[in-house]
Parts: structure tokens; C-alpha cells; sequence
């Protein structure tokens, strides 16, 4: 939804720019890559700390799909950020760019799903997607590049701040979740007391 919501905001503004000012098309592209990824990282990251605790409270049945959710968790940066830059090449008249990468990032998750599944399962499934989100968030990059001249060293020093905080979170988030999930489990039980 964020993604979404971010891009029905930024295409016209993407859209406007290409034809009359990309040095301001170049800034707002950065600039909402950088928003992007302060909230998809973390979310990330988090995600990934707390999976076996949402797993164990929604579907405490489905231990199996604990690693699943766990790899899916890295989906979410690509997911993202592939919003403004499939937006950023259809905006810039590049529409049959963003269709082709799309198409081949859709036959390297056919591919792999069909490699995968076989020895992994469901495993093998959510690995293959998270590939798959990969390759289009990479041919996407390349070709934005190519289109708005964005600056990559604005981009890399923030993604790694951003990484770089998430990670401090990651690490809070596990150490402290003993005490979260025990202060949680006194919640629930208490009124069965």
C-alpha cells in the first residue's frame, strides 16, 4: 500500500519534470528513494527479528512457515523501491523498458520456481521470489540510472545509514524480544488466572 500510495503522488511530479526540468526530476526521484527505504529497511529487518513471534501468535501450528515469512522479510526492499523506479521509467517515456524487465524478472521467478520447489517447497518458493524481486529492483536501477542521472553516491550513503540504524534495531529488537514476548504472554494469561 505505502509503495503505491507514495506512486500515485510522485508519477505526475516524475511525469512534469522529465519534460520541463530534470535536474528537479533527478532530486525528487532521490528524494523518494531515500523515504522508501527509512521505512521498507527497517520494516525489513524487523520483520525478520519477529517472524517466529508472529508465526507462534497468528499460526502457532505453522512452525514451517517461520522461515518462509523470515525470507520473504528481505522481499521488502526490493518491493518498494522497485515502485519509483518502474515509475521513474514509465514516467520518462521508457514504458517498454520497465514491461521488459518485468517480464524478465516474471521468467527468472518461473525458472526458478521450478528448480526450487522441487528440493525446498515453499522455502524454495519464497527464495526464488525474493530472486526474482532482486533482478527486476537491479534492471530497473541500471536503466533509471541511465534515464535520470541520478546520483548513486546520495543513494549508497544513505542506504547505508539507513542499514546501518536498522541493524542497531535488528539487534535491539532481538536482544529485548525475551522480554517483550514475556511481558506479552502475561497479558494474555492473566485474565485466565
Amino acid at each position: 500500500f505505502i509503495p503505491i500510495a507514495l506512486g500515485s503522488a510522485i508519477y505526475p511530479a516524475f511525469s512534469k519534470y522529465f519534460k520541463e526540468d530534470k535536474s528537479q526530476l533527478k532530486n525528487t526521484f532521490e528524494k523518494s528513494f531515500v523515504i522508501l527505504s527509512i521505512i521498507a529497511i527497517p520494516l525489513s529487518f524487523g520483520m525478520f527479528a519477529i517472524s517466529s513471534d508472529i508465526i507462534n501468535l497468528v499460526y502457532p501450528s505453522y512452525q514451517s512457515s517461520i522461515p518462509v515469512l523470515q525470507i520473504f522479510s528481505a522481499s521488502f526492499f526490493f518491493m518498494f523501491l522497485n515502485s519509483p523506479l518502474g515509475l521513474s521509467l514509465s514516467a520518462c517515456d521508457r514504458q517498454k523498458m520497465n514491461t521488459r524487465n518485468s517480464f524478465i524478472s516474471m521468467m527468472t521467478n518461473l525458472i526458478l520456481n521450478w528448480i526450487f520447489i522441487p528440493n525446498f517447497g515453499i522455502v524454495g518458493a519464497a527464495g526464488a521470489s525474493v530472486i526474482s524481486f532482486m533482478v527486476l529492483f537491479a534492471l530497473n536501477f541500471i536503466e533509471s540510472k541511465k534515464t535520470i542521472y541520478f546520483s548513486t553516491a546520495y543513494i549508497f550513503k544513505n542506504l547505508f545509514k539507513i542499514i546501518l540504524a536498522s541493524f542497531i534495531m535488528f539487534l535491539s529488537v532481538l536482544f529485548f524480544k525475551q522480554y517483550i514476548n514475556f511481558v506479552h504472554q502475561i497479558s494474555i494469561q492473566a485474565p485466565e488466572l
